[in-house]
């Protein structure tokens, strides 16, 4: 197909192939050798929205100082039933963090965006363990957010499949050594949250413990990941509730 498209001559295509190494592997092989300004990727099981990438090219050229945005998100729309995945934005368009949006602002809505190509350079998705098939996103999301702003907008670009998963009750080993990154990075970087959103932040704390037993960490390598000193008593009190999890 990719041959195809080459001969077609109709976008210049330059096609690389590696063995698979997971998604994140290959979002910074790709950023390595793009020389595009904007980056965007999806799943194999999403769709695009016929008119998503007018929508983030108007949106783009409507902020006048870009240097300090990564990127333009829009909002995702249920398949089956033509609505929009969660509740309003707090205005629109809504300049944030994803940090701030998620866990200060408590929007919960399936969103999707693009990014600047030197940005995702800046901050390569972070491959701890080269066995990892997946890294969380949220990890790189997180630490773009302490240095550039996103701009949100309550406009539909995708059509997104919910993945009924759950990540404190689903059980894999693969998932678990990957998702142990995003709870210790929640850990380090996002207690501060906890008067707008306890319960997510409870979830990194008891996540981390979860999977830290789950993967055959020892206590004191757990509390070594946590770096603060309040990190390091909350993880403590709330890992009786992680191991009984990670035994479930």
């Amino acid at each position: 197909m990719v041959r195809k498209w080459c001969e077609e001559d109709r976008l210049p295509i330059r096609y690389y192939y590696q063995e698979n190494q997971g998604k994140h592997v290959a979002c910074n092989f790709a950023v390595a050798h793009s020389s595009a300004e904007l980056f965007l990727t999806i799943d194999s099981d999403d769709t695009l929205l016929p008119d998503a990438l007018t929508t983030f090219y108007d949106e783009w050229h409507r902020i006048p100082d870009k240097e300090h945005y990564k990127g333009v998100c829009g909002r995702c729309i249920d398949p089956e039933t033509g609505k929009v995945i969660g509740p309003p934005l707090p205005s629109n368009p809504f300049d944030s963090t994803p940090q701030d949006l998620r866990l200060r602002y408590r929007h919960w809505g399936e969103m999707c965006g693009f990014n600047r190509t030197a940005v995702l350079r800046e901050f390569p998705f972070i491959a701890p363990d080269p066995n990892m098939r997946f890294c969380p996103e949220n990890i790189v999301w997180y630490e773009i957010g302490k240095h550039y702003r996103e701009r949100y907008i309550d406009v539909p670009v995708r059509k997104y499949y919910k993945d009924t998963g759950n990540a404190l009750t689903g059980r894999s080993t693969n998932r678990s050594a990957a998702n142990y990154y995003l709870w210790q990075y929640g850990v380090n970087n996002l207690l501060g949250y906890w008067r707008y959103s306890p319960k997510d932040v409870l979830k990194h704390v008891v996540g981390m413990s979860m999977d830290g037993f789950r993967t055959g960490r020892s206590v004191r390598t757990m509390l070594g990941d946590a770096h603060s000193a309040a990190g390091k008593i909350c993880l403590l009190l709330f890992m009786p509730v992680g191991y009984v999890l990670a035994k479930r």
